[in-house]
């Protein structure tokens, strides 16, 4: 006794039918009851359903074998080991069927061949999958690089900020699958839905994005009008960024997960972060100290004063004891950078003599005056 799916009946064809009127049998019939031909009826679409059912077992050997096998059907067919060689590779490719469906002005004549594992041919494909249910491997979103600058200060304190950037997000309207809602998927049956086929040389065998379905699993025949069935769309976003203290020029600062989003539902790329660290006007790293270079008058030098020096955070004052010499550098604890809670590099603050170029005749006389107090230094040394 049969069951109630009579596969046979279905396609309308006698049990020893070859797989050229199985093949042309499906293709006579599903071009009626496609849902793209006969869009809102339901009915066609059950019909279109068992069609496709019925081909994908008939069409495959071992398949037809093991469906033979639980109906009970005597079988005079005889399934040699040399037929099935022969048919293995001759099920069809249901996404040239389709296209011919669906586009049948284009030729006919060339139909795509397929292997696939033992496990994968003994598995029931429905070919009119719905895509949100085939767990397929996504394809990994690209890495972003940007650049930001930040000011000196900055680098050595640490600070965050925003960038703008555009990348590629998932698909709100078709929650990243790609495809239109209410549309026919059909699962590819190059990789059986995996998304990924192997190839093997020798004893090697690698794994590889399946290039009929591009990695999804499936073939879109009605893309998301959003995203054109790539699955993710461009937005522009602002993001915060946090730059550690003591951040050096080029450093690459690393945001996982924040780059773009992959392509069928795929792992996000990372986001790279160049720091450009702007110098500043006096003020240089030296480890964990501070120095700048200070330009002083004659009399501040010789007298001594207060003057003022530049820190990470503002200014600072600082005495300049009289008789100061040209090039001369003093250590100012503690308005270096942080090493701990309780502590801090120094300030190294080198002073530098400005003579002026022009004088005042107030200015010329009172340096004329001091002159004639000034002591004289000879030159003590022969030729």
């Amino acid at each position: 006794m049969r069951k109630k799916k009579d596969h046979y009946r279905t396609l309308g064809v006698h049990f020893g039918a070859t797989f050229d009127e199985i093949k042309n049998a499906y293709r006579k019939t599903a071009v009626q009851y496609h849902p793209d031909k006969n869009p809102g009826d339901k009915q066609s679409e059950e019909k279109f359903k068992a069609l496709s059912e019925a081909y994908t077992i008939l069409s495959n050997p071992d398949r037809r074998r093991i469906y033979d096998q639980a109906e009970g059907i005597c079988s005079d067919l005889n399934y040699t080991t040399s037929n099935r060689t022969t048919n293995e590779h001759s099920p069809t490719d249901l996404n040239d069927i389709f296209n011919d469906i669906l586009q049948p002005k284009k030729s006919k004549s060339q139909t795509n061949k397929y292997t696939s594992s033992y496990k994968s041919r003994h598995q029931k494909v429905n070919p009119t999958y719905n895509v949100k249910n085939v767990r397929t491997k996504g394809k990994r979103g690209s890495d972003i690089n940007t650049e930001l600058a930040i000011p000196f200060a900055q680098s050595i304190l640490g600070v965050e900020k925003s960038i703008q950037l555009k990348r590629d997000e998932t698909c709100k309207t078709c929650d990243g699958t790609g495809t239109s809602e209410n549309s026919i998927q059909s699962i590819c049956p190059r990789c059986m839905g995996k998304g990924e086929t192997s190839q093997s040389q020798g004893k090697m065998r690698s794994a590889q994005f399946c290039n009929r379905c591009g990695g999804k699993g499936t073939l879109i025949h009605q893309p998301c009008g959003d995203c054109h069935g790539v699955g993710v769309v461009r937005k522009e976003r602002t993001l915060r960024v946090k730059i550690p203290p003591l951040t050096d020029d080029g450093s690459l600062l690393r945001l996982a997960n924040k780059g773009h989003t992959g392509e069928n539902r795929g792992d996000p790329g990372n986001l790279f972060v160049k720091v450009l660290v702007e110098k500043h006007p006096v003020l240089e790293r030296d480890g964990y100290d501070l120095k700048c270079r200070i330009p002083i008058g004659f009399a501040t030098a010789a007298l001594g004063g207060k003057i003022e020096v530049p820190t990470l955070t503002g200014h600072a004052k600082f005495e300049i004891p009289g008789g100061t010499q040209p090039n001369k550098t003093f250590r100012i604890n503690n308005l270096g950078i942080k090493k701990s809670e309780d502590e801090k590099g120094d300030l190294a603050v080198t002073v530098e003599i400005r003579v002026p170029t022009k004088l005042s005749k107030k200015q010329q006389k009172l340096l004329k005056d001091y002159k004639k107090t000034e002591p004289e230094h000879e030159f003590s040394g022969k030729n």
